[in-house]
């Protein structure tokens, strides 16, 4: 199975209305996205929360999508294996089914229950066609 599938398959707690949607997504250490990044200190690629991203809008539109260009990038904490990241985004339909999208992805400060401190994992602008 490939790691987009693995991503899509992964996909909890998602809700959606007109011009948002949201998402859970957590990665047991047998994930294929953490194969080789890094050997003894697996960590989530940049890519991988690309793609949370895209599953999310995929999710809301209920269909496919292609990933024209990453405006804009900023990769600021690790996430690694049993994290829960929370991927909330927003989005302006624009003409010919291309999507202008703008991510939040968080997780929870390391022991920090349901409600505690969230940590910042990246910030991501995306624009994207639908398929």
């Amino acid at each position: 199975m490939g790691v987009g599938k693995e991503i899509r398959d992964a996909v909890r707690n998602f809700s959606g209305n007109a011009a948002r949607c949201s998402a859970e997504f957590a990665f047991s250490e047998s994930f294929i996205g953490f194969q080789g990044h890094f050997p003894g200190k697996p960590v989530l690629p940049g890519v991988c929360q690309i793609e949370m991203a895209l599953a999310v809008l995929e999710k809301a539109f209920d269909r496919g999508t292609r990933l024209k260009k990453l405006n804009r990038g900023k990769f600021l904490n690790m996430v690694a294996p049993n994290e829960t990241v929370s991927v909330a985004g927003s989005y302006v339909e624009l003409a010919d089914n291309m999507l202008s999208a703008k991510f939040a992805l968080t997780k929870r400060a390391a022991g920090q229950e349901s409600d505690g401190e969230t940590v910042n994992v990246s910030r991501l602008s995306l624009t994207v066609e639908l398929v």
